[in-house]
């Protein structure tokens, strides 16, 4: 069994988690907006399909700065949305509301697995996006030097000899 080089399985990947987050984006919101959280959510994800799909036909590479940030937003979103919010209600511990923006994993003093992972997937998809933003604002990618064609290429594209026509020796 031969090994599938590292492009078509990151390919692959890439396009299964597209179609998949397309696919729960649209059934979810098909299903009713049960408020902003929900849509914000819903529509990163569509958002995030569309250009996990698409992110091969760009012709440029990520640079560095690119990857920090897209690196540093799922870090920082994540750090940020376990925050309890700045507003008096808050805290109050006999209220059993959650706290932190836009998709909360701390809860009544324990984590939420569920929360956790929504919220993975969703500060993943912004970092995701802005690594697409900052490779798209990158400059493109000097056109490949011309190649010398191989053979068969080169016989495709040549122009042929004129043929002689005499069979060479028959009558």
């Amino acid at each position: 069994m031969q090994e599938a080089p590292p492009m078509s399985v990151g390919s692959t990947v890439r396009l299964v988690l597209g179609w998949a987050f397309a696919a729960l984006g649209v059934l979810n919101l098909s299903m009713g907006v049960a408020g902003g959280g929900y849509l914000l959510f819903h529509v990163v994800l569509l958002v995030t399909a569309v250009a996990l799909m698409g992110f091969g036909r760009i012709r440029r590479q990520p640079g560095r700065i690119a990857w920090l940030a897209a690196g540093a937003v799922p870090l920082l979103g994540l750090v940020l949305s376990t925050l309890p919010a700045i507003d008096a209600g808050c805290c109050l511990r006999d209220r059993p509301g959650r706290h932190g923006f836009p998709f909360t994993m701390y809860a009544s003093g324990r984590v939420d697995a569920v929360l956790l992972v929504s919220d993975l997937v969703f500060w993943s998809s912004v970092g995701f996006l802005v690594l697409t933003a900052l490779t798209l604002l990158r400059p493109p990618l000097s056109p490949p030097a011309a190649t010398n064609p191989t053979h068969a290429e080169g016989r495709a594209t040549e122009v042929p000899a004129p043929r002689d026509e005499s069979v060479g020796g028959l009558p």
